[in-house]
């Protein structure tokens, strides 16, 4: 059994929080249109590097 560690944790609960804070940011200055906005901003950010991540193939 594999151990989650902390750094896996770590990074995936920073991720959340920087994505909440950046997108609240933008909607205290810009309205809605820039939270929204900046949640696709990161979603894109999320999907260019998981498509960087080496593929595994083999099943364990």
């Amino acid at each position: 059994m594999e151990r989650l560690g902390l750094f896996k944790g770590g990074s995936h609960a920073g991720g959340r929080l920087f994505g909440t804070l950046l997108s609240g940011l933008g909607y205290q200055w810009a309205g809605l249109a820039a939270c929204l906005w900046t949640c696709t901003g990161c979603a894109l950010i999320a999907v260019i590097c998981t498509a960087a991540l080496p593929r595994n193939t083999t099943i364990a």
